[in-house]
């Protein structure tokens, strides 16, 4: 169960951060009234928006189908 929570509070940290940074580029260029890509900034949120929702998959799979199988095979060799 560790790694799987570790590595879940790593991946939503980093979009949280990554959220935030989007947000004051857009919150800034609305305050300066500056023209910005947003087509690009969109797409990069969104790659990092698929790699974490495609991880917390990933990992959640993991939780649900390894980590019992794993927990039967050690409780029968203690």
């Amino acid at each position: 169960n560790f790694p799987h929570n570790f590595i879940s509070l790593v991946l939503f940290i980093y979009l949280g951060i990554y959220s935030i940074r989007l947000s004051m580029i857009i919150l800034n260029s609305v305050i300066r009234r500056k023209n910005i890509d947003f087509k690009t900034i969109m797409n990069r949120y969104l790659l990092v928006l698929i790699v974490a929702l495609a991880t917390s998959i990933i990992l959640s799979s993991i939780e649900i189908f390894v980590m019992p199988y794993l927990l039967k095979l050690i409780s029968n060799v203690l």
